[in-house]
């Protein structure tokens, strides 16, 4: 080996420059290749180098002498093989001449040689598909490399272990391997060790099983190729003890003398001639299992139903499953348990011997059966049993024999689930039974085997006992109810009610009977009857006496008795004993009397109160009905806290407290200069056509719905003094002005005036016995201005009248016919001027002249809203000095409000007159506030301006009184105000408004109450049909009923608010839709089999106008026909074909659901 190794060497070190003919020359000297004791070196070519020299030095022992080796120019490749293993070393590599100069060092590298080459040891194969292999470990090795090679295929494999042993995998069976072990570090591997031959081992049986017997186990397996005998280990699971070995040179095995039922392992071996054991295989098998003992066969009958024997048998361990046969061919299953096992063979027939045997088996096979067990069966049942009674309360149970019964138990239970027997060896038996009972008899025959299954059971009825606890209770005035405890046996109840005019039957199955249709006030005997369908009835029940109720007295006549009593006449048609009540029920309360006599007298009845009289007569027994209601109705109270107060000079407002039974009011206010009536729902009227300064009397009477009158009187009203008239406003010197006016007042009278405008107010008193009063202190008239005069009488109580009118003026400026015309003086002019007013453009207008000797002069008669050529003249002793010519515009004239309306409550429109000459108008409201013994006040909330004649505003409040006027204007200024027109905003509209459904055609609307509204409107449109005008209903409530409605329709329900002039708001409007029309609830039909033909009648639906009866086959086939009334035929029926009748309910929006149907069929041909 050594020699090789050298030899080896020296091939590395022949390698020529041709096989690294590739090299890089630009590369630095690289380590090519170690061993152990070798370094290869690789490096470029030198320019002119002729021979390379190799040389190493270690590293760790610099000092030590230098190893190097000489190579020729054509060497690209050299190395050293006399270097130390697992050593580092510095690699040099010089370029020499061929005097062996160096020229140059080409470069020097770090190698790190091979560790030692290590020996195996040992190596050994236990698998047929491995070997191991020890071996010493080297110094410096940091793994190592196994090798196996055969010549078998050219194998050859390496395998790299850490440390010894290693092991080889993937081998073949019985082949012979060379096997060699290199040591490994960083700088390489080392030379293969020595080489080593082993053989692998041969592989494992495959075993096959079986156990023909309880006690042995046959094993067989295909022969092993190379193997010169078996091993085979068998030992108990799940222990490993008790291993027992056995060594054939068979393929086959027999193991005997084993344990039944129990599970065994068997481990197998073959071994070469060289007695080398190879791979083991493993398999387990159980034995069959022993014989079931002890094995019983019982009687089974009473917890199935059918006649059965139950088979048990001891458990076979080791059995999985267990098969039970009888000599009759029967088979069961088993139910086992911890300690038996049992099975049940059915359906046995009595009087029968039959013969058992039990087999276990598990996955290994069957056991040995066991021994027959015989077995004989039960008697059978007699086939005959009836039950007599010779005499009542005794009977007797009799029954045919058996003929291999020993002797007989008989068993009779109550249908109340007692129970009785006897035990006789012979027939009959005897008992003791009761009336109203069922009895249920059979009878068991006996032998040593046990009793016979159940046979015939025989069912006896007594005849129905008497009821018990029977009451009769007066339900009505002639029916009497009749309740008794439930009697056994008894199937039908018949109860008689008998009196000399006749027999009354009730029949029923119930413990209980209404006996109707008797006469009031008499006695009936009545008795309870029990029958059966079996026994008949029983007729010894006794009787009961019971008294119907008293008769129905009738209301003759009411008669007043006084102003809180009446008296009530009625009939008398019961004995004299008899006592009769009278009640008059009304909403709150209800008032009685009571008299034996023919009549009775109601008192202390209230005003207002509606009331339903009726009399009912009463005694032991019970009271009658009462008699048909007679309606009493009390006069209406008379309302409180009446108060009347002025609104106008000519008009009041009454209002008054509710009244308990009134629906409407007649008030009165009289006097001898007049009489002003009014008639009312409400609890308020306006009123007017009174006289000012007239004392009237009140008067009122409160109606009911019914007629009823109740007449008030109260204390008087005095109408407050007349307003002045021809009020007028002039203007006086030193800055005052004088307000006048007339009246028809008498002297005394007081009145107060008041001035406002121009930024000031002012007021004045007049002298006594004066009609005008002087106010003082007024600022410098402006062109314009406009003031406002009120002057309103003063009451004796010292407050003033304020509903008054007010008077409105304004200062002119060029007026609407009247021009103010002013200029500079001229100089030296005279004393005169002469002013010449033409219109333009008007031919048929005279001009207007005027002569002043001022600087200004007022000109009247002018057009309002029209030009003018104004010419000024200068005049000295009526001669023209001066003469100036100017174009002006008069203001418009004063327009007037035609029409004013409230839209909504928070709207108003307007229309007002055109005028010549107007460019705008400007619309002004005033917060018009009237406060009780004080005049108005105005507050200005609106000041709009229109180009046109109508105007909106918007905005304003509800329920709330306005002073509306309005002003023309042009470039001029503005004309003098329209007349003032108070107008009122309605109230606002309720909230909450909700429609409630409350049939198919009826509705409930409910709404929140309005602050100060007395009135509701209510309207109601038909969304689905605009041709129907809205319904509109007025009340003083907050919800209203509303009918005849129709199914599936959509209606806008509206709700406004009333004024006292009975003038609506805007409405609050809500959705509703009605629910769809009701189905027909009854259909019958009736075939005429002669024509073929089916008339179809039903019940009459609300809504609907039309109906459509269809006739269905079961294909779907249908045949119909349409009625407006509830009645239609339906022809051209199939003969012999069964039909369905369906009818549908139709209205002008929708259908009904068609759930309700008759069933026919025609007749055959």
């Amino acid at each position: 080996m050594a020699g090789t190794g050298l030899r080896m060497r020296a091939l590395f070190l022949l390698l020529g420059l041709s096989q690294i003919c590739t090299a890089d020359h630009h590369h630095h000297v690289s380590v090519y290749t170690v061993t152990s004791y070798s370094v290869t070196m690789q490096w470029p070519a030198y320019p002119g180098a002729s021979h390379y020299r190799v040389q190493a030095t270690p590293q760790l022992n610099p000092g030590h002498s230098t190893a190097f080796s000489t190579f020729n120019g054509n060497m690209a490749v050299g190395g050293l093989n006399t270097l130390s293993a697992n050593t580092v070393y510095t690699m040099q590599v010089d370029a020499m001449d061929d005097e062996l100069n160096v020229l140059s060092t080409i470069g020097t590298e770090e190698a790190l040689t091979a560790p030692e080459v290590p020996e195996i040891t040992l190596a050994y194969s236990k698998q047929s598909s491995s070997i191991t292999v020890e071996f010493n470990n080297v110094t410096g090795a940091t793994g190592y490399i196994l090798r196996a090679m055969s010549d078998v295929d050219d194998f050859f494999e390496e395998t790299a272990v850490n440390e010894s042993p290693g092991t080889i995998q993937g081998l073949d069976p019985f082949t012979d391997y060379t096997l060699s072990v290199m040591s490994v570090n960083a700088g390489g591997r080392s030379q293969p060790s020595y080489n080593y031959e082993l053989r692998t081992v041969v592989t494992a049986p495959q075993l096959a099983t079986i156990s023909e017997t309880n006690s042995t186990i046959n094993a067989s397996w295909p022969p092993v190729e190379h193997a010169a005998f078996y091993s085979l280990y068998i030992f108990q699971t799940p222990s490993t003890n008790n291993l027992t070995t056995y060594i054939t040179n068979q393929t086959s095995f027999t193991f005997d003398g084993l344990s039944p039922g129990t599970y065994y392992c068997i481990k197998a071996t073959a071994s070469d001639q060289d007695g080398r054991a190879g791979d083991h295989s493993r398999t387990c098998q159980i034995t069959r299992p022993p014989t079931p003992e002890p094995v019983e066969v019982l009687l089974a009958i009473g917890d199935i139903r059918v006649p059965a024997v139950r088979v048990y048998f001891g458990h076979s361990k080791g059995a999985d499953t267990y098969f039970v046969e009888s000599s009759t061919g029967q088979n069961c299953t088993p139910h086992q348990s911890l300690s038996l096992s049992y099975c049940i063979i059915s359906p046995l027939v009595c009087g029968q011997n039959l013969s058992v045997m039990v087999t276990a088996a598990n996955t290994a096979g069957p056991s040995v059966p066991s021994a027959e067990e015989d077995f004989q069966t039960y008697p059978c049942p007699p086939e005959r049993i009836w039950v007599e009674e010779p005499w009542p309360g005794s009977c007797r149970v009799a029954f045919s024999l058996s003929p291999t019964a020993d002797f007989y138990m008989a068993f009779v239970k109550r249908d109340d689930g007692i129970e009785m027997n006897c035990n006789t060896t012979g027939t009959p038996c005897a008992f003791t039974c009761t009336c109203g009972f069922t009895y249920f008899s059979t009878v068991f025959a006996h032998n040593p085997s046990g009793s016979s299954p159940w046979g015939a059971v025989a069912n006896y009825t007594t005849i129905p006992c008497c009821p018990e606890n029977v009451t009769v209770q007066l339900v009505s005035t002639e029916t009497l109810e009749i309740e008794w405890e439930p009697v056994r046996g008894a199937d039908l109840y018949e109860t008689r009610a008998v009196q000399t005019e006749g027999v009354i039957h009730c029949n029923d199955t119930s413990p209980v009977c209404a006996l109707s249709d008797l006469s009031c006030n008499t006695f009936y005997s009545v008795v309870v009857t029990p029958c059966s369908e079996l026994r008949g009835c029983n007729l010894t029940c006794q009787p009961q006496q019971h008294e119907t109720a008293p008769c129905t007295p009738q209301i003759h006549n009411l008669t007043q008795a006084s102003e809180s009593s009446i008296t009530v006449h009625y009939t008398t048609p019961n004995r004299p004993s008899t006592n009769y009540s009278v009640s008059a029920v009304g909403r709150m309360d209800t008032h009685h009397c009571r008299s034996q006599s023919a009549s009775c007298e109601l008192t202390q009845l209230p005003c207002g109160a509606v009331f339903e009289v009726v009399a009912v007569a009463s005694n032991a027994v019970g009271p009658s009905l009462p008699s048909f209601s007679v309606p009493l109705e009390t006069g209406p109270c008379c309302p409180s806290n009446l108060s009347v107060m002025q609104v106008t000079q000519a008009m009041s407002n009454v209002t008054w407290g509710p009244s308990l039974g009134a629906r409407s009011y007649m008030t009165a206010l009289t006097a001898p200069r007049g009489h002003a009536q009014c008639h009312t729902m409400s609890t308020h009227c306006l009123m007017g056509c009174l006289t000012c300064g007239t004392n009237y009397s009140v008067n009122m009477e409160a109606i009911s719905s019914t007629g009823h009158v109740s007449n008030c009187s109260y204390s008087g009203f005095s109408a407050s003094a007349c307003c002045p008239t021809h009020v007028k406003l002039h203007r006086m010197s030193n800055h005052s002005m004088r307000v006048s006016w007339r009246s028809s007042a008498p002297p005394h009278q007081n009145y107060t005036v008041a001035v406002s405008g121009a930024g000031s107010n002012h007021t004045c008193t007049q002298a006594p016995s004066r009609r005008y009063c002087d106010v003082q202190n007024v600022p410098v008239y402006t062109c314009g201005d406009v003031y406002t005069v009120a002057v309103a009488p003063v009451n004796s109580d010292g407050s003033v009248v304020s509903f008054c009118q007010r008077r409105i003026y304004s200062v002119s400026c060029s007026g609407n016919s009247v021009g103010m015309v002013a200029w500079d003086a001229y100089p030296g002019a005279g004393a005169s001027y002469r002013l010449n007013l033409r219109a333009v453009n008007s031919t048929d207008t005279a001009p207007v002249m005027v002569v002043s000797t001022g600087k200004q002069t007022l000109v009247q008669g002018l057009r309002p809203g029209s030009y003018y050529d104004v010419t000024l003249k200068a005049l000295q002793y009526n001669m023209e000095r001066c003469r100036v010519t100017q174009r002006a515009l008069t203001v418009p004239a004063a327009t007037q409000i035609t029409t004013s309306e409230a839209l909504a409550s928070t709207t108003i429109r307007f229309q007002w007159s055109a005028v010549t000459g107007a460019d705008r108008y400007f619309l002004i409201l005033e917060l018009y506030i009237l406060s009780q013994g004080l005049a108005p006040t105005r507050t200005q909330v609106y000041n709009g301006s229109f180009a046109s004649v109508t105007g909106q505003v918007d905005g304003l409040n509800a329920s709330t009184r306005y002073n509306c006027f309005v002003i023309s204007y042009n470039s001029a200024g503005s004309g003098a105000p329209s007349l003032s027109k108070i107008v009122s905003t309605p109230f606002q509209p309720p909230t909450g408004v909700t429609v409630t459904s409350t049939g198919r055609s009826t509705a409930t609307v409910a709404w929140d109450a309005v602050d100060m509204v007395l009135r509701y409107r209510l309207t109601i449109s038909d969304d689905d049909d605009g041709s129907v005008a809205p319904v509109s209903r007025d009340t003083d409530s907050t919800s209203m009923d509303i009918t005849d409605l129709g199914p599936c329709s959509n209606y806008t329900v509206g709700v406004a608010s009333v004024n006292n002039f009975r003038i609506a708001g805007e409405a609050a409007n809500v959705s509703h839709t009605t629910a769809t029309i009701k189905r027909v609830s009854t259909v019958q039909t009736d075939y005429s089999c002669a024509n073929g033909m089916a008339t179809v009648t039903w019940d009459l639906v609300f809504g609907a106008n039309s109906y459509r009866a269809t006739a269905s086959d079961r294909n779907g086939t249908g045949l119909s026909c349409n009625s407006s009334s509830t009645t239609c035929q339906i022809s051209n029926l199939r003969c012999g074909t069964q039909y369905e009748v369906l009818v549908t309910a139709i209205s002008d929006d929708c259908e009904s659901i068609s759930n309700t149907s008759s069933l026919f069929e025609t007749g055959e041909k």
